[in-house]
């Protein structure tokens, strides 16, 4: 599927509409303006990796390829920079998580999706989430007797057993959890984390947003033209209006 064109204008909606909602609904409403024609009650029910893939081919029709991000190195604590290509990880990773269901320890399991993570968000121990993902995810009848029977499955694996579900999960989707392996360039510490793609993008339509909001202060009070008549005019003869009237 192709993304659409953004606009300037569209832009300065799409971080109006997302400016308070909560993360996971921000990353579905990015996918959202990505693929308009996907029904909406349906975001929420798509395996994470097709999230992450569709916000990073967004991120590179709205900002390029080109990511620049920084971590700070868990040993020494010194800003490390990140560079990053979003057209070479989408190439290394599957079109699509295929299959859409799997098969682990004899049990059969659907893939993760974001309303998995809604409802695990405010679970701190992370052996118990991980046994109520696997709960929520293996497939069975919604009956009382198949919830029941999850629960039991769920509460009798061990830590090796739920390793087993977590590693086929993301052999899976790989998209879902797209690790970095960073190397401190000061201390020398080698170390893992995830791509938080939607975060990022957030932050890049956020400093967007104002940068545009700035421009259309500064023409408005200089010449009386509205927001519409302002976002109207292409990006680089507002930039040489701007050169006359900026301080």
């Amino acid at each position: 599927m192709a993304i659409p064109d953004f606009t300037d204008s569209d832009l300065l909606d799409l971080w109006e509409g997302g400016s308070r909602r909560h993360p996971l609904d921000r990353a579905l409403l990015l996918y959202s303006w990505a693929y308009p024609q996907q029904p909406r009650e349906t975001l929420a029910d798509l395996p994470l990796g097709t999230i992450q893939r569709a916000l990073l081919a967004l991120r590179s029709n709205l900002f390029g390829p080109r990511i620049e991000a920084w971590q700070d190195c868990p040993a020494c604590g010194s800003r490390q920079e990140i560079q990053l290509d979003a057209s070479e990880l989408l190439s290394e990773l599957p079109d699509e998580p295929q299959p859409l269901s799997i098969k682990v320890l004899d049990h059969n399991l659907r893939l993760p999706c974001s309303r998995d993570l809604a409802a695990l968000i405010e679970q701190p121990d992370p052996q118990l989430a991980a046994r109520q993902l696997l709960k929520r995810c293996l497939l069975s009848s919604p009956s009382a007797d198949s919830l029941a029977a999850a629960e039991a499955v769920a509460a009798s694996m061990n830590e090796e057993q739920l390793a087993a579900v977590e590693a086929a999960l993301e052999a899976a989707d790989p998209a879902a959890d797209i690790a970095l392996k960073l190397n401190c360039s000061d201390c020398g510490q080698p170390w893992s984390t995830s791509l938080d793609i939607s975060g990022l993008l957030w932050g890049e339509i956020t400093a967007r947003a104002q940068a545009l909001l700035w421009e259309i202060h500064q023409l408005a009070r200089a010449y009386g033209w509205g927001e519409p008549q302002i976002l109207a005019i292409p990006a680089w003869r507002r930039a040489a209006y701007l050169n006359l009237v900026a301080p």
